[in-house]
């Protein structure tokens, strides 16, 4: 079973809602020193352009194929 936009979207808030997860540092590609907080709310907004971009694009799918009919 797949999860739902909410439910992702309630697990990106959990995670960034946590103690002290600002002060947890990573390092990332660059090999520059980020806060994990910083790589997940980067995260949950690439999936939320992505969803968008998702919708979209079914949209117009559904629309093309009720044209064709």
């Amino acid at each position: 079973m797949s999860a739902t936009t909410g439910q992702i979207t309630d697990k990106f808030n959990r995670i960034l809602t946590m103690p002290f997860i600002d002060q947890l540092m990573v390092t990332d590609i660059n090999q520059s020193e980020v806060s994990v907080a910083s790589v997940m709310l980067s995260c949950k907004r690439k999936y939320e352009h992505l969803q968008g971009t998702t919708v979209d694009t079914v949209r117009d799918l559904n629309t093309y194929s009720l044209l064709q009919e």
